[in-house]
């Protein structure tokens, strides 16, 4: 799941996960399971959580990008019509929720007390709106509205 991330092939890593992990997401169980088939392990077991990590770092987008989180990135991808991540680090945790009504995405965010940029691809929209915390737009790339944050709740509109 992460090769394909990585390779920029989102839309086939959400097809694989649900594919593998749709019976243990349908299952009134609200853990997963061992192995892929219920019956054949423990119904509650960590390695499973995999894709949690692929999802928290590729999907939402936030990642470290030195040591202990003194620096980050947020970089959601434009995937979902809503989601919502929460992120534990050791400076405490970052949250994201994303939101798209009526032509318009909204995001909050909520981030911590370290050296941040937020990338918010273009594919979102043509217009983009930030407002709260402390921040500061910076270069855009051909891919990327780029901004410095620090900690802080931000509002992101983008039309």
């Amino acid at each position: 799941l992460e090769a394909l991330c990585i390779m920029g092939e989102y839309d086939y890593c959400v097809e694989r996960m649900l594919k593998r992990y749709g019976p243990m997401i349908e299952d009134e169980c609200s853990t997963l399971w061992e192995l892929w088939r219920k019956e054949q392990g423990t119904i509650n077991h960590g390695w499973t959580g995999g894709p949690l990590t692929v999802m928290s770092k590729y999907f939402f987008g936030v990642s470290p990008t030195s040591e202990g989180y003194e620096s980050y990135t947020i970089c959601p991808q434009n995937l979902f019509d809503s989601l919502s991540a929460k992120v534990g680090t050791v400076k405490g945790d970052i949250t994201l929720s994303l939101k798209k009504e009526n032509g318009v995405t909204t995001m909050q965010i909520e981030t911590i007390e370290a050296d941040g940029t937020l990338l918010i691809p273009k594919s979102f929209g043509t217009s983009v709106s930030v407002s709260g915390g402390a921040y500061e737009r910076q270069t855009d790339t051909d891919d990327y509205y780029v901004y410095s944050i620090d900690g802080g709740e931000y509002t992101v509109t983008i039309k």
